[in-house]
């Protein structure tokens, strides 16, 4: 999937770029927020409609890596209720995967 978040006035605020990993679960591959929204709490409330989106339809989790170097990333996710479930290393990079869990229900 790739999914954009625009303001009421149709301005792309932030996109992510997703992969079903099985029918509950969703991996975010890329993402981020355009100029205006990144590191404003517009960023927390464009995330949150992706979440949404997710939920919605039906995925049970979300996942992603962040680089540990990536502090806004970092904050956004933890603020939006992702966890810290691993650390992966790749190409001399340190990431840190991230998941959210939808309560059953």
């Amino acid at each position: 999937y790739a999914l954009l978040v625009e303001s009421d006035a149709g301005v792309p605020m932030q996109y992510a770029t997703c992969r079903e990993l099985d029918s509950e679960s969703l991996y975010f591959q890329y993402g981020g927020s355009f100029p205006g929204t990144k590191g404003t709490p517009k960023s927390v409330r464009c995330l949150q409609k992706i979440i949404e989106w997710a939920e919605f339809y039906g995925y049970r989790r979300i996942s992603f890596l962040v680089e540990n170097t990536n502090e806004a990333m970092l904050k956004l996710a933890l603020h939006c209720g992702f966890l810290i479930t691993g650390i992966r290393h790749f190409k001399g990079l340190i990431l840190l995967e991230h998941v959210k869990e939808f309560p059953s229900g």
